[in-house]
């Protein structure tokens, strides 16, 4: 019977110190001050590729533009048979991207002496390559938030539907760069004319959908 009250004493004096070292705080101060101190950990990353297919292009670069890109996104939603509403949740993403723009060299070229050294020469109309968004430096910001609502729902449909927003975005770049463009495929078409040694006193580049005359022929 004594021991048994001596067993009882034992647990009853061991249970609090027990309960603190398992206790979450204390856990992390060990593991700060004795394990990370005198343990080794060595890690290794591995990368692998897989190619899914394998194929030329045939794309002219002509320009390229960088934005610091802003998406926001407001969202309200009610409950209760929609008789409640709950507070707006606002939230933003932010990255910098850059657009790559090209005209396609197995699309319809041509060229047309119009008089002696004038050139018109009409070309595929601008498209864009896939955006390259800086993952590394994009920002999620919460500008608006509320005890109710799941800001990281509005967050992940952001970066769920990024990439056609950044697409939509491209297509509405497009004007930005027609000149620089169009500077690019003058100086192409000027290095060809040199090299063929024909005159080129003016060039006037065309977009396809420019051009509202007939196509000329090769």
């Amino acid at each position: 019977m004594k021991k048994i009250f001596v067993v009882l004493i034992l647990v009853i004096l061991l249970i609090p110190p027990m309960l603190y070292l398992g206790s979450v705080g204390v856990q992390n101060w060990v593991k700060s001050q004795w394990v990370e101190k005198w343990s080794r950990e060595d890690s290794e990353t591995e990368l692998k590729s897989f190619i899914n297919q394998l194929s030329g292009v045939q794309r002219l670069q002509v320009a390229e533009l960088k934005q610091y890109e802003k998406v926001t996104r407001k969202s309200r939603k009610k409950v209760f048979w929609e008789k409640l509403e709950l507070p707006v949740v606002i939230v933003s993403v932010e990255v910098p991207v850059t657009y790559t723009y090209y005209v396609d060299l197995k699309e319809t070229w041509s060229a047309v002496e119009q008089s002696q050294g004038d050139w018109l020469v009409v070309v595929p109309d601008l498209e864009f390559n896939p955006p390259a968004a800086e993952i590394s430096q994009l920002q999620v910001k919460f500008e608006k938030s509320s005890l109710f609502r799941n800001e990281m729902e509005t967050k992940n449909q952001i970066l769920s539907q990024m990439s056609s927003y950044l697409r939509d975005r491209a297509q509405a770049h497009r004007p930005l760069v027609m000149e620089q463009a169009r500077k690019e495929i003058q100086a192409l078409v000027r290095q060809w004319l040199n090299q063929a040694q024909k005159s080129n006193d003016h060039i006037k580049v065309l977009f396809l959908s420019e051009n509202q005359s007939p196509q000329p022929k090769h």
